[in-house]
């Protein structure tokens, strides 16, 4: 909160109601010119709604919007769009088939007497990404790209078109950590020239290193805002949820004998490599965007052939195809969700048996009473309780979405699970509740692949972790062995020097 400068977006009393819920109750926010300010709450605490009136897409029952002191017309897209309001979505809105170019400049085309001045169009969309030190080739397709270079399109996007408001809503989910900083340095500079951001992100070591201030939002209520010099973690964690998380950090004791095994396994990007995992056994793979754990999840999971050898539980196998994969007890959950994981129009049932049809007699089974019982324990297996199963997944919230993706994955009766990035974009309390979830897993005996862009959750999850850097293995050990800084200093420089323990 700078009192010191002039206000640049203030939303007042701003109450939503949908369906009898209140999601937002007499809402008051404010942020000034120049200013990163964080907006953080739990899933269901009201963000999505607040973006989306301040964005003109959802219109306030009451309250008003105003920025730089004029109104903003409720419930209109194009009028908060011209007052400079620009939203990044977490859910990318991009066009697959198009380009890095045309994407950027989507929403402002320059032009000459009538025509497209492409010569000007390409030299807008590499300026806006020279400003996020992104080398992206601009003639390259969207569908082509990673997750992380998509994200940076979208970022790119809503700063070509200009502002003075730019809401980022999740933009460092999938971005390694030098992406994540290029990103930061790149949202300084726009906040130096005048322009406020609105931050949003679950991860709160982000929230405290890039904003000036702070709101919290818990239940469709205002709790507070702060100043971010004014608070800790543990205070804001409170606001958020409630309650501290009450997440039980023990390690657990895990079953033994070999559950997965590469031998000299190598695939395209990834050096020949030698890993191993025990029944029951947790195992993160850390590295950067690049880095190869990606590929090697792949590898194990039946995405991608293997040169060399890889066992499950002692067999030799060769998959083509994940379908070989489940067969034979391993189960791939990808990154993406929505692009790779999910169903977003089906129901839950659907999304949670989709693996398993093959195994039915009928598919006039499909939305009969026993698929019906048989999802539904598997969502109460994982948390989904108390909401509409019946509705489309594309309406849950990130954290029941993520949840349903290990419902489904459950459903396959794993033996090995590979659990890629597997809270991306989930708030804190649901994280503290998936992290518990892939605990109680191990216990029974399910051996677990896994990788985060986190890596403070992955030393608390993991039981071992593994290293890679440019596809290849260059350290590995018990969680306990390190510490944030030395998982940092293994990932981005590869240097043993901070770790005496290897």
């Amino acid at each position: 909160m700078r009192a010191d400068t002039e206000l640049r977006l203030s939303a007042r009393d701003i109450t939503k109601q949908f369906a009898g819920v209140r999601a937002l109750d007499s809402v008051n926010f404010e942020v000034r010119a120049g200013e990163i300010h964080g907006l953080l709450g739990a899933n269901g605490a009201g963000k999505s709604t607040l973006i989306g009136v301040l964005a003109g897409s959802v219109r306030p029952d009451n309250g008003t919007v105003s920025l730089d002191g004029r109104l903003v017309t409720p419930g209109s897209v194009i009028d908060a769009r011209r007052a400079g309001i620009a939203v990044v979505h977490q859910e990318l809105m991009l066009f697959p088939d198009r380009t890095v170019e045309e994407n950027i400049t989507a929403t402002s085309m320059p032009a000459g007497a009538g025509f497209i001045d492409f010569g000007q169009r390409r030299r807008l969309a590499r300026k806006v990404l020279d400003s996020l030190s992104a080398g992206l080739d601009l003639s390259a397709r969207i569908k082509n790209l990673t997750l992380a270079q998509r994200q940076l399109v979208e970022i790119g996007r809503a700063l070509c078109g200009g502002g003075n408001i730019f809401i980022l809503d999740e933009p460092t989910s999938a971005l390694s950590q030098p992406e994540a900083q290029s990103l930061f340095a790149a949202m300084r500079a726009i906040a130096s020239e005048g322009p406020a951001i609105v931050f949003v992100s679950h991860r709160l070591d982000e929230v405290f290193e890039i904003t000036e201030a702070l709101t919290v939002l818990r239940d469709g209520k205002l709790v507070g805002t702060w100043r971010t010099s004014d608070v800790d973690v543990g205070s804001v964690t409170r606001a958020m949820v409630g309650e501290l998380a009450n997440e039980q950090a023990g390690k657990r004791s895990y079953l033994g004998g070999t559950a997965a095994e590469l031998q000299a396994a190598s695939a395209a990007g990834v050096a020949p490599i030698d890993l191993h995992l025990e029944g029951g056994e947790i195992v993160g793979l850390v590295g950067l965007e690049g880095s190869g754990i990606s590929t090697v999840m792949e590898m194990l999971g039946g995405v991608v052939p293997v040169k060399g050898k890889h066992l499950v539980e002692g067999r030799p196998v060769r998959f083509r195809h994940p379908a070989e994969a489940i067969a034979a007890g391993v189960v791939y959950m990808p990154t993406d969700r929505k692009k790779d994981g999910l169903w977003l129009d089906r129901s839950p049932p659907w999304n949670v048996t989709a693996g398993t049809l093959t195994r039915m007699r009928s598919l006039a089974w499909l939305m009969g009473p026993q698929l019906r019982r048989q999802s539904f324990a598997r969502l109460d297996d994982v948390g989904v309780r108390g909401t509409d199963r019946d509705q489309m997944v594309a309406r849950f919230s990130g954290g029941n979405q993520q949840r349903v993706m290990l419902a489904r994955a459950l459903e396959l009766k794993p033996r090995v699970l590979l659990l890629n990035d597997f809270t991306r974009g989930v708030d804190v309390k649901s994280k503290a509740a998936i992290h518990q979830l892939v605990r109680d897993l191990a216990a029974t005996g399910i051996a677990i692949w896994l990788t985060s862009s986190d890596m403070d959750e992955l030393l608390e999850v993991a039981h071992r972790l593994v290293f890679m850097r440019d596809g290849r293995k260059i350290a590995e050990g018990l969680s306990e062995q390190f510490d944030r800084f030395q998982m940092l200093s293994l990932a981005t420089t590869g240097s043993r020097a901070a770790v005496e323990t290897i």
